[in-house]
């Protein structure tokens, strides 16, 4: 299965944010696992995650085994320097994406009344009508 975990971290040096990161690499590697992409970058919060306004988010897509992704989640979770986590399936993540991509949103209106379209004398009568 290809999983993508997302985590934060708070501002950290580089020196230590490169730290964090290659300790969760290792652990993925050493569980069996295969790296396919991964990203960092500093970003200011939404909301104070445990008293930290920005940080860095990092993103890892990888495959492993489904025995082994609960080794991982607990190895992210003992590490003090990860604020948040989460672990989703990248193929339910890809198939929501496809679908929401091809779904169109359709606006339900309800039908205009078709009219009948009234004589010019008809009309003149209606106006004498109504001015009388």
């Amino acid at each position: 299965m290809i999983y993508e975990l997302t985590f934060l971290m708070p501002p950290l040096v580089e020196k230590e944010k490169n730290e964090v990161l290659q300790k969760i690499l290792e652990e993925i590697k050493r569980r069996g696992g295969d790296l396919k992409e991964e990203s960092v970058e500093k970003r200011s919060f939404v909301y104070p995650v445990k008293k930290n306004e920005n940080g860095f988010i990092s993103t890892i897509i990888f495959s492993i085994s489904k025995n082994s992704l609960h080794n991982i989640n607990d190895f992210i979770r003992k590490e003090e320097r990860v604020l948040r986590s989460v672990i989703i399936k990248r193929e339910i993540f890809e198939k929501e994406k496809r679908a929401k991509r091809h779904k169109r949103p359709t606006i339900k209106t309800k039908p205009t009344p078709k009219r009948e379209k009234v004589k010019l004398e008809d009309m003149d009568k209606r106006l004498e009508e109504i001015l009388k």
